[in-house]
Parts: structure tokens; sequence; C-alpha cells
């Protein structure tokens, strides 16, 4: 295990094991090699804004503004590409990359799958959920086949690829997600989950000394945020 002391409000960890930080209060988000060290930087007042990221291509990064519904896509620079405006997003909504030529995006109570080429899409059933109180970033991760929604204060979601409902977790202290091959991590405040990817019981707990206010994980590392410092912990 090593780390380093940095405030973070979400971390992202790419194939390269890449980090990616956003600092809201100062409008920055950092992204720093394998080895801890800064590569780019990138200041926006937009950045004071919740945020989501998708890094699963690190050469066409998403950034989502919910208050905006805007997505960018930024380059390995976090030089900004492209900015469209989503008229069906809102607060709750959350967009990633599925495969090359799609996205996968949660919008209207709906998962849709838009092919970036011809712009067909294929939509789910309406997902009906009681809204929580205290709104919180939807998450939204796939490995290219199985989709995971998370919407915190309510459960977590899988669909096939065939956008048809495979499973329902109704857990409200399900915090973050993230995915990474056959294996599903969950966490829940000083606690990260390994599940398969039906969601059944948990493969392992691991249980830390502090509130994970975020994380991350790849081929080669699970990385952890509390307030004012990253840890990196190699697990595979």
């Amino acid at each position: 295990m090593d780390s380093f002391k940095i405030k973070s409000d979400q971390i992202y960890l790419d194939h390269l094991n890449q980090l990616y930080v956003i600092q809201s209060q100062d409008h920055l988000i950092l992204k720093f090699d394998d080895q801890f060290q800064i590569k780019k930087e990138s200041s926006s007042s937009f950045y004071a804004e919740p945020l989501f990221m998708s890094v699963v291509d690190p050469m066409k990064i998403i950034l989502f503004i919910p208050s905006f519904s805007n997505v960018q896509i930024l380059n390995s620079d976090l030089t900004l590409l492209s900015d469209e405006y989503y008229q069906e997003f809102n607060s709750e909504s959350a967009i990633i990359h599925y495969s090359n030529q799609s996205l996968c995006y949660f919008a209207n109570g709906k998962i849709t799958l838009k092919n970036t080429i011809d712009n067909r899409l294929l939509e789910s059933e309406n997902i009906y959920y009681n809204r929580s109180k205290e709104l919180k970033l939807t998450e939204i991760k796939s490995n290219g086949k199985d989709i995971y929604l998370l919407i915190p204060g309510v459960g977590l979601w899988h669909f096939n690829e065939f956008l048809k409902l495979e499973h329902f977790i109704n857990d409200p202290t399900i915090e973050h997600i993230d995915l990474y091959e056959n294996k599903l991590f969950i966490s829940k405040q000083e606690q990260i989950e390994i599940l398969n990817l039906n969601l059944k019981s948990p493969l392992q707990k691991i249980k830390f000394s502090f509130p994970i206010l975020s994380f991350s994980v790849n081929k080669n590392y699970l990385l952890l945020a509390d307030k004012n410092k990253i840890f990196r912990y190699k697990i595979f």
C-alpha cells in the first residue's frame, strides 16, 4: 500500500494506472501518472458543480455536469474536444462509454444505448423508484456488456446487453460502485464489498479505518480517498 496527501471530492483510475482527481472547491481536475506525479491540470468554474467522469477511454474522457445537462469530451491533456447539451438530462442522470461506437446513459427513468455513428437508440423499460431526499450523484458502470446503475439512497440495478433488468438490490447504504471485468465493487462508509456480476452474496468484504469518500479500481489497483489522502492498494 502507498498513499499521498491531497484533498479530493472524487477520484477515477484509468486502465493505464493514471489517476484523475476532482477538487470542486478549487475548481480543478488534476491528472497524475502512476508515480503520483502530476501530468495535467484543468481549471474551470464549472468544476465547482457536482461532476461525473468516465475514464474508460483516456483519449476521450467523458465529463458530465448534471446541473447544466452538459456532456464534455476531453482529450488526454484534459483539453476540451466537444461540448454537447442533452435536453433530457437532469441532476439524476449519468453517462459512460459503452463501446467504441456507443454511449450508455441514464435519463428520464431509462437506460439508453446510443450509437454514435448513426444515432440509433436502444432503451430499457422505465425504472420506478422513490427519490432520495439527499441528492447525490447517480453512477453508471459497464464492462461493454453488463450495465450497473446506482442511485444513492435508493439501490443498485443490473441490466444485460439487451437492457433487460437482471437484478435489483434495494439498499440505500450503497454509496459508490466500480466495475472491473467480472467483479463489481461497492462502498458503504468504511467498507468495500466485492460481488460477482449477478450481485449475489459478497465474495469479499474489506474493512478500512476511515470513511471512503470515493474509490476506483482497475486490473492492478484499488484506490481509496478520504478527506485529505488517497490510498493505493495492489489487490490483483
